[in-house]
């Protein structure tokens, strides 16, 4: 009897768990729909082990850390709705603990450092702290649990060109120097006539770890000693110390750093600037770099490029090969087209490369929504047009801007001060107005797929102001063909449009539709820039070259007029030392110009050949040819020697320098 019922209840609860298996399975596929939707899943790129934290939450029950969560996650935003984004983001931190696979939780937490937490604080170093830490978050914890989170990747992609790259924030000066200085003590500095996206290529062909790259050459291991021998491990450090030397050639105060000047000032934080040039390690860089195309300078390189594509991997967790390939392109790949020379110091290449990596997540995915994928396509837009806009830079972490407020000085760091106050600007890059265009089609044909279903009205508006700022700069440079290659594009695409066809512009001669363009849009940044960069251009050609110090004064004065009728509407922008719509002094921006094209580069106009640079520098005012002598004349020395000129001869050092 006993046995008999055992034997039955036995048979009953062996049934009842079959049945909850079948059920679970049932359930399971239901349950890994639900992670792909909310793009949650324990999935590390790495085989790093979590934290202990992350440990003993999953050993905890699941209704247990479900309910943790949940009143963390509500507290939480609690905490943020009554503006306490501290306390808030400590029991962000522990939702990241407790559940690692959850995004939505690293997406609070990012935004809620980055741009709440960082208002609340008042010097620059106190904000950058917090907005960077929330790229870090994103970047170095975040993805790395949640590779296929694409949220994470456009939202990261979001803060590099909005609050990092935009000018909506006080202190987002400060915000892009810091960045600029980081990455180029990181990727070096780009000497003159070497192609970015050709040095971004050794750096992805690099070996992957020192050991593999000393058993390559000989060569290469003996230089590794001998840099060992200056007191620096094969690391980091070294990396970025060698960065530093390398930004002092092509500096302002090159020479007075090689002169000792910096050693006695307090302006400047030892820790930032390269070491004395007396040290072991600065005579043996600038021993090497002497030597340019050797093969010690080869051995260097191929060392440095090892230590970046390590430490791109290892910190920034970036693929560099994925760098490079954004760059010159891959063939069959309509989303890696090329976008072309990215400059890594500029936040827009950023956001180029984590939205990109969000694209794909999107296409591997298989829940997407329509507003994903148009958003995120947006924002590729958005990156190559800041690109085409500022795709330029010209930065000096070395100098001083002489606007620096004493307000500042008084509650800022050394390093706050300097780096505040360092000389930064950009320039539209018209090589990225292509890019933009194939990104354009793109988007079009894959909103336009029977899986999106979107509309292409959402980037028109968009493209057809890109299209009118390239008609703007073209004709600016002087290439009417191009302007109007571009404006019968934006005819054919947008005549048509209601706002057009009211206004009627497009049925304006190119003159007058480039005139009226760009009097409606002076104000903004990019355009004075621009009007800027093609007076003094133009005072160099046609001044300058001719022997026309008039003629030079004449464009130099529109061009300064025009600056400080700029600087007149934006006086009241004080909120930091260089003020969110501002610009250089006038006399840096000449400066950067006049080397420019001294050395055989131009922006808007035709490069100079040699000789006619010869001709422009006899007519230069003493004070330009004093201020770009330290940075032009390693390079118009090449060039002169290249050629069989005589560099003496052909530019003569200024009268004070030579006296000295």
């Amino acid at each position: 009897m006993n046995s008999g019922r055992f034997n039955w209840v036995s048979w009953g609860t062996l049934a009842a768990a079959v049945g909850l298996l079948v059920l679970a399975g049932w359930l399971s596929q239901g349950l890994a729909n639900e992670r792909d939707e909310h793009q949650i899943g324990l999935t590390r790129q790495d085989e790093a082990p979590p934290p202990p934290t992350v440990t003993l939450a999953s050993t905890l029950g699941g209704p247990v850390r479900a309910g943790a969560v949940l009143f963390l996650w509500h507290r939480a935003n609690e905490l943020k709705d009554a503006g306490q984004y501290a306390e808030a983001n400590q029991w962000s931190r522990w939702i990241t603990d407790l559940q690692p696979g959850f995004p939505a939780v690293w997406y609070f937490h990012a935004w809620n450092m980055a741009y709440n937490i960082s208002v609340t604080t008042s010097t620059p170093r106190e904000r950058w702290f917090w907005v960077d830490s929330g790229v870090r978050l994103l970047r170095e914890r975040g993805l790395r649990y949640n590779p296929r989170a694409y949220m994470l990747y456009r939202e990261l992609g979001y803060i590099f060109i909005h609050k990092i790259g935009a000018y909506s924030d006080d202190m987002h000066w400060y915000y892009k120097r810091r960045l600029a200085l980081e990455w180029q003590e990181l990727l070096g500095v780009a000497f003159p006539g070497q192609d970015p996206v050709e040095r971004m290529r050794l750096v992805a062909e690099a070996p992957d770890s020192l050991s593999e790259l000393r058993r390559s050459d000989p060569a290469i291991a003996e230089l590794m000693d001998e840099l060992r021998r200056t007191g620096y491990e094969i690391d980091i450090n070294l990396l970025r110390t060698i960065g530093r030397i390398d930004m002092v050639p092509q500096s302002r105060a090159a020479e007075l750093y090689q002169n000792g000047v910096f050693a006695d000032t307090d302006f400047f934080d030892r820790s930032t600037l390269p070491p004395p040039p007396d040290d072991a390690i600065s005579v043996l860089i600038r021993s090497i770099r002497d030597q340019r195309g050797s093969s010690r300078e080869q051995a260097l390189e191929a060392i440095l490029n090892t230590l970046r594509k390590r430490e791109l991997q290892d910190r920034y967790n970036m693929d560099a090969r994925l760098m490079w390939q954004m760059m010159a392109g891959v063939e069959g790949d309509p989303d890696l087209f090329g976008y072309g020379p990215l400059d890594w110091r500029h936040p827009a290449s950023h956001s180029l490369y984590w939205t990109t990596l969000g694209v794909r997540a999107i296409e591997d995915g298989r829940l997407i929504s329509q507003a994903d994928v148009v958003n995120t396509r947006r924002q590729i837009l958005h990156g190559l047009q800041a690109k085409f806009h500022e795709g330029r830079i010209f930065f000096d972490p070395l100098v001083q801007d002489p606007r620096v407020r004493p307000s500042l000085a008084d509650r800022s760091s050394p390093v706050d001060r300097t780096l505040s106050a360092s000389p930064l600007r950009y320039s539209s890059n018209l090589a990225f107005a292509q890019a933009y265009e194939t990104a354009f089609q793109r988007a079009i044909e894959v909103v336009g797929r029977d899986d999106v279903r979107g509309s292409a009205q959402a980037y028109k508006g968009g493209h057809e102001n890109l299209l009118l700022d390239v008609v703007l700069q073209s004709w600016l440079s002087g290439d009417f063909d191009m302007a109007r290659q571009w404006v019968n594009r934006a005819r054919d695409l947008y005549a048509r449009e209601p706002h057009n066809i009211r206004s009627g512009r497009y049925e304006q001669d190119l003159t007058t539709f480039v005139t009226e363009l760009f009097v409606d849009n002076l104000e903004l940044l990019r355009n004075i820039n621009a009007f800027i960069t093609v007076m003094l251009e133009q005072g160099i050609d046609r001044g300058l070259l001719e022997g026309n110090l008039e003629s030079y004064a004449n464009f130099r004065a529109e061009a300064e007029k025009a600056y400080r009728r700029f600087m007149e509407t934006r006086r009241d922008d004080v909120a930091a030392v260089q003020g969110r719509m501002q610009l250089p002094p006038f006399s840096e921006i000449e400066r950067q110009i006049f080397m420019e094209l001294i050395v055989g580069k131009s922006q808007f106009g035709r490069p100079l050949p040699l000789l006619e640079r010869h001709r422009v520098w006899t007519y230069a005012p003493g004070y330009l040819r004093e201020a770009a002598y330290p940075q032009v004349a390693d390079e118009l020395r090449r060039q002169c020697e290249a050629v069989g000129f005589d560099f003496e001869t052909t530019f003569p050092a200024p009268t004070p320098m030579a006296a000295q």
